[in-house]
């Protein structure tokens, strides 16, 4: 079971995903769910990520990486689209339509989202798959979602990040409040997120980690909080006095939190080193 996404910035796109890999029935690890890919001979970029069965999946991406490495004329976006989408069908026909168990509605399924960048022109869009067709979000649509706890994510992004102009660590901090609602709520999707962002400019980084590793607990102790203030300020039997102290303890965890965050930024802790680490290794050169 998955979650995966991508999500419009002021100045690119997020790739996001759980890390939960199910393989079989049963077994679950823990692995990632996105690959970027430089291509040497275009210049060309691209970021996946999926929903659906692993092995196929994967198998997937890796054929449309193969082919956009090869590609050394088609180098605009629409040519890229033009590879992937081609890659897509046949992968379909060859492999999703024809399982024995397709046609029964318990067959193997294989949705990409994928972010995809041209040198030429340093154009940049989001793709979403759907079954054997590869469609390109119009710049409205501010978000792709797939997976089993896709809509939920959406659900719980949407109302934070109501335009694509917004920058990118507060899409952050929106899109890691989303996972962890659909992770919370929706049985199967992994504990662990991830997310890469892939700028306008084709630089792929790893500017979401640092900010987004401590998101999520400021977001259930936030989200308590202001419940519970919402609820006794409503409530004219409570006293203006405990009201008052329900407002300054929710006001002592946005400073103790801000306060850690900044000094964790200024400082340059462990944990953005080692992410720093394994991230400049992530992108597959072809």
């Amino acid at each position: 079971m998955t979650i995966a996404a991508g999500f419009r910035f002021a100045d690119g796109l997020l790739i996001c995903a759980d890390l939960e890999i199910t393989h079989g029935s049963e077994l679950k690890t823990r692995a990632t769910k996105i690959f970027p890919y430089s291509f040497k001979a275009s210049g060309n970029k691209a970021v996946f990520t999926f929903s659906g069965d692993v092995a196929l999946s994967r198998q997937c991406i890796q054929k449309i990486a193969r082919k956009l490495a090869s590609a050394t004329k088609e180098k605009s976006l629409s040519a890229m689209q033009d590879i992937a989408a081609e890659q897509v069908y046949e992968f379909h026909q060859k492999y999703i339509f024809k399982h024995p168990h397709y046609q029964y509605g318990t067959g193997p399924t294989v949705d990409l989202i994928a972010a995809l960048w041209s040198a030429e022109g340093q154009r940049l869009g989001l793709f979403q798959s759907s079954e054997h067709a590869l469609i390109e979000l119009s710049e409205s649509e501010i978000m792709a979602v797939t997976g089993a706890g896709g809509s939920f994510a959406s659900y719980a992004a949407r109302p934070l990040i109501p335009h694509a102009s917004m920058k990118l660590t507060d899409v952050i901090t929106a899109v890691v409040y989303a996972l962890k609602e659909a992770k919370d709520n929706v049985p199967g999707c992994g504990k662990g997120s991830e997310l890469i962002a892939i700028m306008k400019s084709g630089e792929i980084g790893n500017k979401g980690w640092l900010h987004s590793s401590h998101v999520e607990a400021f977001a259930e102790s936030f989200e308590m909080g202001i419940k519970h203030l919402f609820v006794e300020t409503c409530d004219l039997d409570t006293e203006e006095k405990q009201v008052k102290e329900r407002f300054d303890a929710l006001w002592l965890v946005i400073q103790s939190t801000r306060s850690y965050l900044s000094n964790e930024r200024k400082n340059h802790g462990p944990f953005a080193r080692l992410v720093d680490t394994v991230l400049g290794k992530k992108v597959t050169e072809l």
